[in-house]
């Protein structure tokens, strides 16, 4: 197990952990755009793109069933690997590794 410090923007995690999609238009290299990709819980989009955008928010507004998975798989995955808990434990296991 490895522990990843990540740079994502904290709306974002605010934003999954309230069982939300997630729209965000950003650069697509980075920590957020892989994030919100292993948590399948919204779309990166490439910046200043209107269409790409309003595309995709019609897509979430017209698809009940898409906004409900997204959301409800951002909210289990901020609760499965980014919760202070979790982070602390694996703090705890870190130092534990690197002391013995």
């Amino acid at each position: 197990m490895s522990i990843k410090i990540l740079v994502v923007p904290s709306k974002i995690l605010s934003i999954m952990a309230a069982g939300r999609p997630v729209v965000a238009c950003m650069n697509l290299d980075g920590d957020a755009p892989r994030l919100l990709e292993e948590a399948g819980c919204g779309y990166v989009l490439p910046p200043e793109d209107p269409v790409i955008l309003a595309d995709h928010i019609l897509k979430l507004y017209e698809g009940e069933g898409l906004r409900e998975e997204m959301g409800r798989k951002g909210g289990e995955y901020a609760e499965r690997e980014l919760a202070l808990t979790v982070a602390a434990k694996r703090y705890v296991e870190l130092i534990k590794r690197i002391k013995d």
